[in-house]
């Protein structure tokens, strides 16, 4: 297993006792995506060479998604426990660009051969 599900895995646990902790109400909507999120940034290492191109970007985008809301819920102060901060404005804007700049570097690989 990669290094980076295992932080992930440790960093879970920590988001789990801050809950606790904290007695932070759940959404379950959110609990859900969130922990669908986890599950697929721990089996990606196991797995991802041998998914096709489709479910890899679909992949990327997700987890992506998932994380651009937790910031957009940060940046708007509905986060319980963490005040808005401007690290969540660069963290937000950075993680934007990364998804254009992915995105951008698919169409044009798109152009040159579709994906399958």
């Amino acid at each position: 297993m990669s290094i980076f599900a295992i932080v992930h895995l440790i960093h879970f646990m920590f988001l789990a006792t801050n809950v606790c902790l904290n007695e932070i109400p759940l959404e379950i909507p959110k609990v859900i995506g969130g922990a669908l999120a986890y599950l697929m940034i721990v089996v990606a290492p196991l797995k991802f060479n041998q998914l096709s191109k489709t479910l890899q970007v679909i992949y990327f985008y997700y987890v992506s998604l998932v994380m651009i809301l937790t910031y957009v819920a940060r940046i708007k102060g509905d986060f319980k426990g963490a005040e808005p901060f401007w690290f969540h404005y660069v963290a937000f804007s950075i993680l934007l660009l990364f998804c254009m700049s992915f995105g951008f570097e698919l169409y044009q690989q798109f152009k040159k051969k579709p994906l399958h």
